[in-house]
């Protein structure tokens, strides 16, 4: 009986599997068109990417040949179209949730993804990410989709150094990413302030290239999530000593001869059709079934298939690259968390600050933010209503001889507070905005002119007045100020206007604008202002006068009752009279007078992202 051994990877990150199988086949569907139907295989492994495992997969399909893709991924449906194509490798899918897990760690809201755009089974992590990080209240703002021999890297770059966000999620195959990192580098994108993470497809390998200087250099301080594979058992401490001896000799020239993840994968598929060859019947659909049947733990760990997949990894590593090789950082474990460790006495967290010190790009002694201040070159600009129904909340002013804008008010004040109260220099600058305030919103949301926007919302003038009340004075409206959603200046913004709330900056705010607010009062004789019968005198006369005109129209049209409801009607006016005339000589009793609406109690302002 023969297997094919059809292993598509490209050669700079191969080796290692190479030497372990010791078979390379050309990964054209002619080859596998010619081992399947001149060879008589009962078996193709090893295709490493979906393009090349569809192509293998439609031939063996017809020749009811089982294949085992170990590609990253394969789409839902297409172990539904084709019968014979088994998922050998686990989905990588899950390794997305340890990424949004390391962004939400650090209070990250807004991530770029990188991703190498080869097959529509690449496309599949948009989704997986961007639901994860949504469900943290985080968000990709911007997809870059890289060919694997993408000639513009420079140019892709350069509009990722524009951005404002800071973190990076690369996911791509390991040669397409030192080239990426390479030209980031001499674009001083390795630096303080920036967040590269990287996926299993990457770091998985970065072990082959620790020997390398140019490329290890251009790395550092890059966070990298792979898989994990237990390697102290005794099974994997055998492979690895026969592993290493033998690519040592077949590939002299390589200076890294340990296994990585995807040689482990190999070697557990290769034992899968190994086992199931030896039950009996060895051809088409049972061989398919006694594949799918198999449950043992493997180098790579648990081998189980379900709708002809294997099962997905739930334990994935952390690394940081320093030096010439990488730390490692710990582990994350599905709906557990972060650990050092991962036996028995393991301690989890939802954060990865426990784990030990990161080295970030540039080496600062701090965590980046995640996302770069404007400059004074480049402020953060603000649009300002040029059309506010207060010039006490917002004034804006041209001064012709300087030919430049002057920005006053209440609300104007409020903002420069805050600004003063951040842990970080603002360079800001205001436009007036000519249009309606819902306009000023869309264009909030819409990010335009540019990504940084800060729109001041601005409640009508009645936040001024006070209503008399039976109980103590509330303010009426409120106000705040609209960022565009995901801006990570939000928390910030909040905190600072929390800050000058507690410090009573606010208060002094309010009674500088509400000082000179006069407004007419109804005050009785003690200083105890309520509502009387006397504040309602006019809806009762209406209401009174109504229901007597209905009472009248009811009586009318029931003529046979006509004297006893004259009697009950009588009773009504006289009760009415008495009321009225009780009101009138309460009302009598007040006095009116001009005076100040009391001091208004303190309204916290909100900020607002937009979705």
């Amino acid at each position: 009986m023969a297997i094919a051994l059809l292993f598509c990877m490209d050669l700079t990150h191969s080796n290692h599997v190479k030497g372990f199988i010791g078979v390379i086949v050309d990964s054209s569907s002619r080859i596998a068109k010619h081992l399947i139907n001149t060879d008589r295989v009962q078996a193709v492994l090893g295709p490493r990417t979906w393009e090349e495992a569809s192509r293998v997969a439609e031939l063996s399909t017809q020749s009811h040949v089982p294949v085992l893709s170990l590609a990253d991924s394969t789409p839902p449906w297409a172990t539904k179209r084709w019968p014979f194509l088994i998922q050998a490798s686990p989905s990588k899918y899950a390794q997305m949730k340890t990424v949004v897990a390391i962004v939400q760690s650090w209070g990250w809201r807004r991530t770029i993804l990188i991703y190498e755009d080869i097959d529509p089974a690449a496309n599949g992590v948009i989704p997986h990410l961007s639901d994860a990080l949504r469900e943290v209240g985080a968000e990709i703002i911007h997809f870059v989709a890289l060919p694997p021999f993408a000639s513009s890297l420079s140019e892709e770059l350069e509009k990722l150094k524009r951005q404002q966000c800071r973190v990076l999620v690369v996911h791509s195959s390991l040669p397409l990413a030192l080239r990426l990192f390479e030209m980031a580098k001499k674009m001083k994108m390795i630096e303080k302030d920036y967040v590269w993470i990287t996926t299993d497809s990457t770091t998985s390998l970065v072990h082959s290239i620790s020997n390398k200087a140019t490329a290890i250099s251009s790395i550092q301080g890059v966070l990298g999530v792979m898989s994990y594979f237990p390697e102290i058992r005794p099974h994997f401490q055998d492979f690895h000593t026969r592993f290493r001896r033998k690519f040592s000799t077949e590939h002299p020239e390589e200076e890294n001869h340990e296994p990585g993840i995807f040689a482990l994968e190999a070697y557990d598929a290769t034992w899968v059709v190994a086992l199931a060859m030896e039950e009996g019947n060895r051809n088409g659909q049972h061989l398919l079934d006694k594949i799918l049947s198999s449950e043992f733990n493997g180098l790579s760990g648990k081998v189980q298939f379900t709708e002809r997949k294997l099962a997905r990894t739930h334990i994935f590593q952390i690394i940081n690259v320093i030096g010439k090789n990488y730390r490692e950082l710990g582990y994350w474990s599905e709906e557990l968390g972060f650990s050092e460790t991962i036996d028995g006495g393991a301690v989890y967290n939802a954060s990865m600050e426990n784990l030990e010190q990161v080295f970030w790009p540039g080496a600062p002694w701090t965590t980046p933010r995640g996302w770069t201040l404007p400059t004074v070159s480049n402020p953060l600009r603000i649009g300002v209503p040029n059309g506010s129904l207060t010039n006490r909340f917002v004034k804006v002013e041209y001064d012709h001889s300087t030919n430049n804008y002057s920005f006053t008010g209440f609300s104007i004040k409020v903002f420069k507070e805050a600004v003063e109260h951040l842990p970080y220099s603002l360079p800001y600058e205001f436009i007036p905005f000519e249009g309606k305030y819902d306009d000023l919103v869309k264009q909030v949301h819409l990010k335009r002119p540019s990504s940084k926007f800060l729109w001041p919302n601005y409640s009508s003038p009645s936040i001024a007045k006070a209503f008399i009340t039976a109980g103590p004075t509330y303010k009426v409206g409120g106000y705040g100020f609209t960022f565009p959603k995901g801006s990570p200046m939000l928390p910030d913004m909040n905190e600072a206007l929390l800050n000058i709330t507690e410090k009573g900056v606010l208060r002094e705010l309010e009674n500088s604008l509400t000082a000179s607010e006069k407004c007419v009062d109804v005050e009785a004789d003690n200083e105890n202002v309520s509502l009387s019968p006397s504040s309602f005198w006019v809806l009762f006369t209406f209401s009174t006068a109504t229901s007597t005109a209905a009472l009248v129209i009811y009586i009318v049209s029931e003529k046979w009752r006509i004297h006893s409801f004259l009697l009950e009607l009588r009773c009504i006016w006289m009760l009415i009279s008495v009321a009225m005339i009780h009101w009138w000589l309460q009302k009598r009793r007040f006095s009116r007078r001009v005076g100040d609406a009391g001091s208004p109690s303190p309204v916290i302002p909100q900020t607002y992202a937009l979705d």
